[in-house]
């Protein structure tokens, strides 16, 4: 229901347009059965981003249509990548910042 009423909101622009927007998604990585599985290409094909990453940026998709263009960096380092930035634009001249990560502190 939530996830409408945003969508409303934004569509509506019921409490004016869309400036920028911040989301942030994860924590820490507690769990306790084979955590490092999680972390080996051989075992999975991405991480943080491919994992939860690609259901906020759905809703995004949802909310706001596609960026115009995007910057993306993480710290894979070689590996996946537990940390994942994303800068978003948008043609209706806002810009959001999606932070994604497995390793914040609690």
């Amino acid at each position: 229901m939530r996830r409408q009423a945003i969508k409303d909101l934004v569509a509506n622009q019921t409490l004016g347009p869309v400036l920028s927007f911040e989301v942030e998604e994860g924590g820490p990585f507690r769990w306790k059965r084979h955590p490092i599985l999680f972390f080996r290409r051989d075992v999975t094909p991405g991480g943080v981003l491919y994992d939860t990453g690609v259901h906020t940026l759905d809703l995004l998709l949802w909310w706001f249509s596609e960026p115009t263009s995007l910057e993306y960096r993480d710290d894979a380092a070689g590996g996946l990548e537990p940390t994942a930035h994303l800068h978003l634009h948008y043609a209706a001249g806002f810009n959001g910042e999606v932070r994604l990560s497995r390793d914040w502190g609690s």
